[in-house]
């Protein structure tokens, strides 16, 4: 009650007892005659309550007032607005009326000991009320009691404001920073917010996922020391420049590193963007950030599988121009080292010819050897899987990372009997590379005699097979140790490297059931672990032939169908001598051979071939001739598809790759003939393609 209203209180309260002391015959209490006193009281005590009235009718709020029994005395025409009742409904009643029945039991017994010790009280403000109206319908109120002493005792005046719009804008705001938050909540972003101070005011909990920091320890702090960024590419520390975003003349980095609380990095994309009230005024900035590691992994792997498929398909295209050519030499060099051997010479020759003839014959043995690793790694079917050799596969593996090893280290084989692993040898081959390869960075240049990389095989626990390749290089820090699996971490300075070599090497061992692991005691270099799931016994045993004594004297007649002149030329010199041969430069002229009714005992077949290829060629002679089609041998010089690679998997016929020594070549025919007699009609093809002669 202000001032106003307290004064016009005192002066009713004085007429109303000047009205009483007179109408008692207490004439004496007011001067002069008690007649004109009497009326001047009495208009007196008529303003006084007509301007009191005025008073309660203008206040915004519902006035009412009780006496110390809680029963209503006197309102103003908002309580009967408010309430929809009026004055004659309300006058006399209780307090009870005007409150719900839940605030009346809640309250009752504060509002009895307010009522006999009267108090300045305001209800509704730390808890909510209702009070009732005379439909019974309730509305939230706030509620402020104030006592006035009076001649005749203690009232209560309450002002009572209806609060339902208020309230209901504070449910509405409540509820929609409900759903924010739960917005927040569950996407998959992470959201952190700030003044602008650049202190951090709000963060959902992906931003405490990928930050490391919790709500609780973030708030309050510079976003500085929460979300640290670097340069994606120079990984130099960025600023995230608040006050420059909140005016728009700034903008964050698209991608950069995030370094999380424990030092791990994550690469980020980002945006930002100004906070704004409803006015425009700028309160704060906002960022969002999403993990994209994973995705940026899947990327840059898909970006080295295409540069993997292109140099594959290009090695094995490589590969198979060289083998014909090379298949020749060392073929040729075969026979004619051979035909020296065990004919008298005619002509005498230098005593260094027999030298050259064998340090050509190692030469060559030494591109077959390059030409055959190029072709085992690029085999672009990542899925097949068979029983792989991996010591056999650690030597090929060896020669492809030399170059990078023969400077820094000697290469030391520790090799201990092992079953074979079911892998694709491809694939496997790629993470043998690859750990030699970082063992060999791992040492420093010039001093090779001093350092050394072991590879090491033995059977482990479980029956697993055991590769370890460990080098005496300068270790891997403890600190790091842990993280060096995770993808595009690197510790190589800038553009050397991607940081995906480890990380595709730990995927593609547990695809293959198997785990890595990496030891690097201080000071003691470090050594990798792979651990493969064994061949099941029995699994990988193959069916030896008979040996060369036991097939000696066997004289058979060969078709030999090659599209290369000078392996035909090769092949024809090294086994006329022990069969009959027949040579021809396309599967067609062969075909048209075995039609006219000719037959033989075994047909050497090249795969890759300009007009039929071998396979076509057999397709068409299981259908015609399925005799002869399991007498076929497949020859081949790799570049092979992956639907190419498939059928020779699965085809029973036997096959031997180029190049090929003599020995090697006269073993093949022989196995050829083994397994055609008896005779399995060989499996029907799934499709006969179109026959096509040469006019």
């Amino acid at each position: 009650m202000n001032r106003s209203e307290r004064t016009n209180q005192r002066r009713l309260e004085e007429a109303r007892a000047t009205v009483q002391a007179l109408a008692s015959g207490q004439v004496d209490l007011v001067a002069g005659a008690s007649g004109p006193v009497l009326l001047a009281a009495a208009e007196a005590l008529h303003a006084a309550e007509a301007r009191y009235r005025v008073l309660l009718d203008s206040a915004p709020d519902a006035m009412v007032v009780f006496n110390d029994r809680g029963e209503i005395q006197m309102l103003n025409g908002r309580t009967q607005e408010l309430f929809g009742a009026t004055r004659e409904d309300l006058v006399g009643r209780s307090i009870q009326a005007l409150v719900s029945d839940e605030v009346w039991a809640a309250h009752a017994e504060h509002l009895e000991d307010f009522l006999h010790r009267p108090r300045a009280l305001r209800l509704g403000v730390d808890e909510r009320i209702h009070c009732r109206r005379a439909d019974n319908s309730e509305f939230p109120a706030e509620i402020s009691l104030s006592p006035v002493q009076t001649q005749e005792g203690t009232y209560l005046i309450a002002a009572i404001r209806d609060v339902g719009a208020r309230v209901a804008t504070e449910d509405a705001l409540r509820d929609s920073e409900a759903k924010l938050a739960s917005t927040l909540n569950s996407i998959g972003d992470g959201v952190l917010a700030t003044d602008l101070q650049g202190a951090v005011t709000l963060m959902n909990p992906v931003a405490e996922q990928l930050t490391g920091f919790s709500h609780l320890e973030a708030v309050g702090h510079r976003v500085d020391e929460i979300y640290r960024v670097c340069s994606e590419k120079t990984r130099e520390p960025m600023a995230t420049p608040i006050a420059d975003l909140a005016v728009g003349v700034a903008a964050v980095a698209p991608h950069a590193r995030l370094v999380a609380r424990d030092g791990h990095q994550l690469l980020i994309s980002q945006c930002a963007a100004p906070i704004r009230k409803p006015t425009g005024e700028v309160v704060g900035v906002v960022l969002a950030f999403r993990d994209v590691t994973a995705q940026k992994e899947l990327q840059e792997q898909l970006l080295l599988s295409d540069r993997m498929v292109s140099l594959g398909t290009l090695a094995a295209g490589v590969a198979h121009e060289i083998n014909n050519p090379l298949a020749a030499l060392i073929g040729n060099l075969d026979v004619l080292m051979g035909e020296l051997t065990r004919k008298p010479r005619e002509v005498l020759l230098p005593a260094s010819v027999d030298d050259v003839l064998h340090d050509i014959r190692e030469a060559a043995e030494q591109v077959r050897l390059i030409v055959k690793d190029l072709k085992l790694f690029s085999r672009g079917d990542e899925e097949s899987r068979g029983p792989v050799d991996v010591q056999r596969l650690l030597d090929s593996s060896a020669r492809l990372a030399r170059n990078e090893v023969r400077h820094r280290a000697r290469l030391v084989k520790d090799w201990q009997p092992v079953p074979a692993v079911i892998a694709n040898e491809a694939r496997l081959g790629e993470v043998f590379v690859n750990l030699i390869v970082n063992a060999a960075q791992a040492i420093p240049e010039g001093r090779a005699d001093d350092n050394e990389i072991r590879l090491t095989t033995r059977v482990a626990d479980r029956g697993r097979v055991a590769i370890e390749i460990r080098d005496s290089g300068v270790g891997i820090p403890p600190e790091i140790l842990g993280r060096i699996f995770d993808p595009f971490f690197t510790t190589k300075p800038i553009g050397v490297g991607t940081g995906l070599g480890l990380s595709i090497c730990h995927r593609i061992v547990s695809e293959l059931g198997g785990e890595i692991t990496v030891e690097s005691p201080r000071g003691r270099g470090t050594c990798f672990r792979v651990l493969l799931p064994a061949v099941e016994a029995g699994r990988a045993t193959r069916h030896l032939p008979a040996t060369r004594e036991e097939r000696k004297g066997r004289r058979a007649s060969v078709l030999v169908i090659d599209d290369e002149a000078l392996v035909r030329a090769f092949v024809e010199r090294a086994l006329t001598g022990e069969h009959e041969v027949t040579v021809e430069a396309c599967a067609e002229d062969g075909l048209l051979r075995i039609e006219n009714g000719q037959r033989f005992d075994v047909i050497l077949c090249d795969v890759m071939m300009p007009q039929m290829t071998g396979i076509e060629f057999y397709q068409v002679l299981s259908v015609i001739e399925p005799d002869q089609a399991a007498r076929v041998g497949f020859i081949t010089g790799g570049a092979f598809t992956g639907g190419t690679q498939r059928f020779l998997d699965s085809a029973p016929n036997p096959k031997l790759e180029k190049p090929f020594r003599v020995d090697r070549l006269r073993s093949f025919v022989d196995s050829v003939l083994d397994r055609a007699e008896p005779h399995e009609p060989a499996q029907p093809p799934l499709a006969l393609p179109r026959l096509r002669h040469h006019a």
